[in-house]
């Protein structure tokens, strides 16, 4: 992690992301490169 990516758990909220096949697995058609990386 990154000081982009390391939570500031004293200014922190659990926000939920429905992500979608086609942006998330390495390959696809849609790819947004990284995701699968940062969303178990």
């Amino acid at each position: 992690m990154n000081e982009y990516t390391k939570p500031n758990l004293k200014k922190c909220a659990v926000i939920t992301v429905d992500t979608q096949d086609d942006f998330s697995l390495p390959g696809a058609i849609a790819e947004i490169k990284g995701t699968n990386e940062i969303i178990p």
